[in-house]
């Protein structure tokens, strides 16, 4: 189980020149700005003008489902940004247990673990070869704790066990992914091709396609020296499939500060000769 209960603030936010269109479904009009990384997971780049309403609200969607589902414990004890401050948790709910018997009690942010648990996918298809499925598949999960240390949480409340129960939304998590991925990709590169990009129908929830395009994979990244909260970095790769073509990859890794897996998305492919 890995830590990670420092407190953290928003600093040196990045806004890039204005994109001038949504980088989903390409129109000019009544466009806002995009965070790479959510606000709520203390994200500073900002893709301005960049968004319609209309996808900005399917975006916002499934990040909603996300920072307010499985991770919202963990937001709360670290100390994460909200827009709503005054509707923030005062306390947590938590099951404790010893011999078999189990409560739920309230505690603090403080004095709460803040468990965080982290789904591991397998390799994205397109690199193994396997044939196409729907949705993601995933082969573990990695533990993060927020809060205080869930041993000293057990020994002050001289208890045995501690159970927490999330309804992990998947999709939803796959789809934040591929759309940090994505932004990130505009935000570094510039506009792609959106008939290039592979995990727009995933974005936009026309696809349900995740295994194809992304998994996890364990790399170290060179801005994680800097000690970052989370880490991003991209790179053209061959194609698997095709020696014509080279597929644009980018690697996250969400808390890279405790050391976590990161996930691999595919974005987008461009003919092998363009540099």
């Amino acid at each position: 189980m890995k830590g990670n209960n420092n407190i953290f603030e928003v600093r040196n936010v990045i806004r890039t020149e204005p994109v001038g269109c949504c980088i989903y479904c390409g129109t000019t009009h009544e466009l806002t700005d995009e965070h790479v990384i959510p606000l709520a997971l203390a994200g500073n780049i900002i893709l301005t003008n960049s968004s319609c309403h209309k996808c900005a609200s399917i975006t916002s969607d499934f990040e909603r489902k996300v920072l307010r589902g499985f991770m919202l414990n963990a937001r709360v004890a670290g100390k994460y940004p909200t827009r709503k401050p005054k509707k923030r948790p005062k306390t947590l709910p938590l099951q404790i247990g010893n011999n078999g018997e189990f409560k739920y009690v309230e505690l603090s942010p403080e004095e709460h673990p803040a468990l965080l648990f982290m789904p591991l996918f397998e390799t994205p298809s397109i690199f193994t070869g396997k044939s196409l499925k729907k949705g993601v598949t995933i082969y573990g999960f990695e533990t993060l704790y927020f809060g205080k240390n869930p041993e000293d949480v057990a020994k002050d409340l001289g208890i045995k066990t501690i159970q927490t129960t999330e309804n992990l939304d998947i999709i939803s998590f796959v789809r934040l992914l591929a759309k940090i991925g994505y932004s990130y990709s505009v935000a570094t590169l510039g506009l792609l091709p959106r008939e290039r990009v592979l995990v727009l129908p995933l974005i936009l929830g026309t696809a349900d396609d995740a295994s194809s395009w992304l998994g996890s994979s364990n790399f170290k990244l060179a801005i994680e020296e800097k000690g970052p909260i989370h880490a991003l970095a991209y790179e053209w790769t061959p194609h698997p499939n095709d020696d014509t073509k080279e597929l644009l990859v980018v690697r996250v890794k969400l808390f890279a500060q405790s050391g976590t897996t990161g996930y691999e998305i595919i974005i987008c492919w461009r003919n092998r000769q363009a540099m």
